[in-house]
């Protein structure tokens, strides 16, 4: 598994073969066990890389690429980035009022 920490997405975005390498490593950064690291520390870390990864998929999508399965892989990368920031979003306990 690759190690994401300063990691400039946009730039390996530009290519296919590096896109989809990096959506079977993002699976495997996303499907760590939580026992591994403290809870906070791993759902922070998770939320910052799948929001650099959204924001270098928007910039990769709004630019014109020929490859249809180029596209493809980004915007699987974007859904996969998506769905792991929504999962590492702190749940927030329902609002109760009180009389």
């Amino acid at each position: 598994m690759r190690n994401f920490k300063g990691v400039n997405f946009a730039t390996l975005l530009c290519s296919k073969e590096e896109t989809q390498q990096l959506l079977p490593d993002l699976k495997e950064f996303l499907s760590r066990s939580r026992t591994d690291f403290p809870s906070s520390r791993t759902d922070a870390e998770r939320r910052q890389i799948c929001d650099t990864i959204l924001r270098a998929c928007t910039q990769q999508l709004t630019a014109k690429l020929d490859c249809p399965g180029h596209l493809r892989s980004i915007l699987d990368l974007a859904e996969l980035a998506c769905d792991g920031y929504l999962l590492s979003t702190p749940q927030r306990p329902p609002l109760y009022l009180e009389r």
